[in-house]
């Protein structure tokens, strides 16, 4: 707390701030230190679980209130409670949000930009506390495991290991409503399902890629070298991992008889396997094909992809 007590904070202006005798305040700055962060009243809300409230200051020397609600709280972890996207003006977080109606994660990670003066989520089940954030790029960020040991001991079925995310995607919601942020979270559409098969999807493709080394014989399939061909496939599935829906019928004609993966296959020997990965990910397109049926009639002549994309609005 050194660094607190050279922001010389007065906790009085703060929300329901109590000081608790049994446990300390955490304050950080973010890594240009021009913000500071203070997480109070914190509290077990869940065994061995804590959260506080949040209160974001600006100007060391004077410092002013940027965001604090007494409504909102955060998760908090001794090691790292945030994440600083700088390039992308956000601070990260995580939010407990279970709710016995939604099917949505009940551990999304909070987004806060103050420059934009704007928040948003990326949904998230329980198992956010194994996983970070890391800036790739401005308005870009992967998913990566902090605690990968906990990951492989709770066998995960949907692992979101170096999932993209595109902060374009991300629903944002005006600062000034932050006290209204697990309202704001729980009126987000459900999709868990939808990201299950998406993420099937993504692994079938990078499981070809996975095959395509440096000595692969990529000819037939129209390359002068893999590294070209791994490059497109690494950009389209990037893409899809953004929110691009329309990489599935990239891919899916990928798959299709004589085209770059069958012909790839066929020309290194495992020509076998690709049929069973090409089987594979027809019936998942299927499948995720006849669960969107429903929305036909309201986004007629679009079809199938323009309907997924219905999720993602």
């Amino acid at each position: 707390m050194n660094e607190f007590s050279k922001w010389n904070i007065d906790t009085n202006n703060l929300t329901d701030y109590k000081k608790e005798g049994w446990t300390e305040d955490y304050f950080v700055t973010t890594e240009k230190k021009d913000f500071g962060i203070l997480v109070y009243n914190i509290d077990e809300w869940r065994m061995l679980s804590y959260a506080g409230i949040l209160a974001v200051f600006s100007n060391s020397e004077n410092p002013k209130i940027e965001l604090n609600s007494g409504k909102t709280w955060v998760w908090f972890d001794n090691e790292k409670t945030f994440s600083f996207l700088d390039s992308s003006n956000c601070i990260a977080c995580r939010k407990p949000a279970y709710d016995p109606n939604s099917n949505k994660g009940d551990f999304p990670f909070l987004l806060i930009n103050l420059k934009d003066k704007k928040f948003g989520f990326i949904e998230f089940d329980s198992t956010s506390i194994y996983y970070g954030l890391e800036e790739i790029a401005q308005g870009e960020i992967k998913i990566i495991e902090v605690h990968p040991k906990d990951l492989e001991n709770i066998k995960s079925s949907n692992k979101r290991t170096n999932e993209i995310i595109n902060l374009s995607t991300v629903k944002w919601f005006d600062l000034n409503e932050f006290d209204k942020a697990l309202e704001k979270y729980n009126s987000l559409p459900d999709r868990p399902k939808l990201r299950d098969e998406l993420q099937q999807l993504i692994g079938i493709v990078e499981t070809v890629k996975s095959k395509i080394t440096d000595d692969t014989d990529v000819v037939w399939a129209g390359y002068d070298n893999p590294d070209k061909l791994r490059e497109d496939i690494e950009n389209d599935l990037k893409a899809l991992k953004s929110g691009d829906l329309d990489k599935l019928d990239t891919f899916k004609t990928h798959f299709l008889p004589t085209a770059t993966f069958q012909e790839v296959s066929i020309s290194n020997g495992w020509g076998d396997e690709l049929l069973l990965l090409a089987e594979e990910y027809d019936k998942l397109y299927e499948k995720l094909k006849k669960k969107n049926q429903h929305t036909t009639m309201a986004i007629p002549n679009k079809g199938f992809i323009a309907k997924l994309k219905s999720w993602f609005s």
